[in-house]
């Protein structure tokens, strides 16, 4: 591997063709990684440097990103005028915003938005003093831009600062603008434990830290859905984009996931680690140190509930065992699938789990569809098969 090659994290962005803007702000000293970020999910990455970027970052730390040599003022070449898939402005400075809004186009960046305006995909993040963001100004031109279309990713705010977005915030939204296979399909998804109290100190609970559904809630966003997440108490952190509803119990689960679809949704995923078993009655305080019997009584299987409730939505179900061959494994989920009312299953043994490997069987019907091997290759399968799946419903 060259020094300036990736390792890819995914094929999201395969061949897209992304212009890099960099304006005059001190989070342009950022921008080296957000290039080979894109470039980590396949977008071929071209940069753009304004003459006050200099004063914060080199032509040469982004060539070494990017793989390309950089841009920083016009010549014969016409290079404002270079055909791209889309043009990314990162800083984005509140100067930049306005001018690009009253079509003055005097910088080698505002030359390069003035000519791809009306024809290219344009995503901006905006950076700059808390004070300066609130400028009705500013507000307004912002109004007037995505009128026409143009992509605002917000800032975060802190330390009276209006910052530039995470890195990972604005490659998720690029990929995310790309995506049409899910744009405008709603789906919830269920991810994470639950818990069952004993008293207000004691719980039962169980291994499952949340991570795959929240891997799987998250491509579902890049891919253009609509997503809502009933998590429970995982470890894994859900990123600030999806739409969380944190629940504990089962029977909280089950009301919140019920609650949600009662707006029209395309599909539901059922991912979360829900308690067979919970405690009959928690008691109120705590239970004093000795021996303990707790009655533990069956809980509501959720994905069966929605299915008597919308028999007609699409349902993904998950069958998790240990101990047994993988014969019996798809034995048994073939039938758990006829009993869940579900069109698709993923199958997995305990044993198939551990860091950095999650081999499992994506089921439909007629067969096994996939056998990813990672996580992140089980979400990216699954997701693929519903919008294939979405694709034959509206057709």
């Amino acid at each position: 591997m060259k020094d300036t090659s990736v390792a890819l994290l995914g094929t999201h962005l395969d061949g897209r063709r992304i212009c890099l803007c960099v304006t005059g702000g001190i989070a342009s000293i950022e921008t080296p990684k957000l290039v080979r970020m894109l470039r980590r999910y396949g977008a071929i990455v071209s940069v753009v440097l304004s003459q006050d970027a200099l004063q914060f970052i080199t032509p040469q730390s982004l060539q070494w990103a990017s793989g390309y040599p950089v841009v920083t003022q016009l010549s014969g070449s016409a290079e404002h005028l270079d055909d791209t898939d889309m043009i990314l402005v990162a800083p984005a400075t509140l100067n930049t915003i306005s001018k690009c809004a009253l079509g003055i186009a005097d910088t080698v960046v505002t030359a390069r938005l003035a000519g791809t305006l009306a024809t290219t995909p344009i995503v901006f993040c905006p950076t700059m003093h808390e004070s300066m963001w609130q400028n009705p100004l500013l507000q307004q031109h912002i109004g007037e831009l995505e009128q026409l279309g143009v992509t605002i990713i917000s800032p975060r705010f802190g330390e009276g600062k209006a910052k530039m977005p995470y890195l990972d915030t604005i490659c998720y939204a690029v990929i995310r603008r790309f995506s049409t296979s899910l744009t405008g399909k709603r789906v919830l998804v269920t991810a994470g434990p639950t818990r069952g109290s004993i008293d207000d100190v004691r719980f039962i609970t169980n291994r499952s830290s949340g991570t795959l559904g929240v891997l799987i809630a998250q491509e579902l966003w890049l891919r253009g859905a609509d997503v809502t997440l009933i998590y429970g108490p995982g470890k894994a952190v859900p990123p600030p984009f999806l739409n969380v509803i944190p629940v504990e119990t089962a029977g909280e689960m089950l009301h919140k996931t019920l609650e949600a679809l009662e707006t029209k949704h395309d599909a539901a995923i059922f991912t979360a680690a829900v308690l067979d078993f919970a405690p009959a009655d928690a008691v109120k305080g705590k239970l004093p140190t000795k021996e303990l019997t707790v009655t533990l009584v069956p809980t509501p299987k959720i994905i069966r509930e929605v299915h008597c409730r919308h028999p007609a939505l699409p349902l993904v179900g998950f069958k998790l065992e240990a101990g047994m061959t993988i014969d019996a494994l798809l034995e048994k989920a073939w039938k758990e699938m006829d009993a869940q009312g579900s069109c698709l299953l993923v199958a997995n043994r305990l044993e198939d789990i551990g860091d950095g490997f999650h081999r499992a069987f994506i089921l439909d019907h007629s067969g096994i569809l996939h056998r990813p091997q990672t996580k992140g290759e089980l979400s990216y399968c699954l997701v693929k098969e519903i919008a294939r799946l979405e694709g034959k419903n509206h057709a």
